[in-house]
């Protein structure tokens, strides 16, 4: 498939090109028989023709649902064939101009999800992310932003069993609650299947259209475009995606050395559910003054006391040790 798709786009490059350049002419004075030989021999040759056998590339079962493209795409199924998978995410406001480049990469190492990321926006400020998790070090989200005001560095915290859920949302992600999808059109195009869906909000005016470029036999994307829209139907931006599986992992995890070496340690201990039979301890050592926050499925609220009294709003990590209690909200 890959081989036709290569096929398809250098013919679309070729036949884009060719009536776009120009050629450069120098006067010649050529007497009336070379004329007259030119012409005789023009009369003289055929014009080649040129078949294209097109049959290969027709596609003839489009059938695909959006449950059936995250499941294929998902990060967690995907590096189970998959050494790797990296894309290049290009943010443009509605007047096609660059706001901001991502280049991502997973990787599935030994059953644990790692994920980098690093964004430069137009001033060419960078911030750098690191998903990553080891034997000795629990699954979390490392954040760093280069800043001549300022370095900043967050740590995102997750309980153990929800880490690749949360990591794998980064691409191909589930829908939040307030939001509805529609498949609005499914076509063709040089052997694949494009796939138009519409996004909308329940309590929100705004929506997003994304064109999805589907390998029709691994239901693989290959390509994916979100215009985002306002309720009025104003394009507000655009955000590209250009994916390539099974390069090489090219981490080197500088937002978790950012955040995980410094000079000043805060030792961040995080109890979650406490008291309960899923109880479990994840300690960091952090830089002190690194924004920490909890993330999980569950509705949960973070406490000072392992008895769960006393509520706090934000995790400070400016002591050499901190110990936060992460417990289920009771409804």
């Amino acid at each position: 498939m890959k081989k036709k798709l290569a096929c398809m786009l250098g013919l679309a490059v070729v036949l884009g090109l060719s009536g776009c350049g120009t050629k450069a002419q120098t006067p010649v004075e050529a007497s009336d028989e070379v004329q007259k030989e030119t012409a005789d021999d023009e009369e003289e040759q055929e014009p080649e023709e040129t078949e294209y056998d097109y049959s290969e590339y027709i596609v003839e079962d489009t059938d695909i649902t959006m449950e059936e493209l995250r499941a294929v795409n998902r990060p967690t199924a995907l590096m189970k064939e998959h050494e790797s998978l990296g894309f290049t995410w290009e943010n443009y406001d509605a007047d096609e101009n660059l706001q901001s480049t991502v280049e991502s990469q997973f990787i599935f190492f030994e059953g644990k999800l790692w994920y980098d990321s690093v964004m430069t926006d137009s001033a060419g400020n960078k911030t750098y992310d690191s998903d990553y998790e080891a034997e000795d070090m629990p699954g979390a989200t490392y954040s760093y932003q280069e800043d001549p005001k300022g370095d900043a560095r967050w740590l995102t915290i997750y309980p153990s069993d929800e880490y690749q859920y949360w990591v794998a949302q980064r691409w191909m992600p589930d829908l939040y609650p307030d939001q509805t999808e529609e498949i609005m059109d499914i076509s063709t195009q040089d052997g694949a299947i494009i796939l138009m869906v519409r996004t909308k909000y329940q309590d929100y005016g705004n929506y997003y259209d994304t064109m999805y470029y589907v390998d029709p036999d691994t239901k693989l994307i290959l390509y994916r475009e979100d215009s985002w829209y306002d309720e009025a139907g104003t394009l507000l931006s655009v955000d590209k995606y250009t994916p390539v599986y099974d390069e090489p992992y090219v981490s080197d995890g500088v937002a978790r050395i950012a955040v995980t070496d410094a000079e000043d340690i805060c030792e961040l201990i995080v109890v979650f559910w406490p008291g309960q039979e899923k109880e479990e301890t994840q300690t960091f050592r952090i830089a002190k003054g690194t924004y920490a926050s909890v993330v999980s499925n569950t509705d949960h609220a973070l406490y000072s006391d392992p008895d769960c009294t006393e509520t706090i709003d934000e995790i400070s990590t400016q002591a050499d040790q901190v110990t936060v209690y992460v417990q289920q909200k009771v409804v």
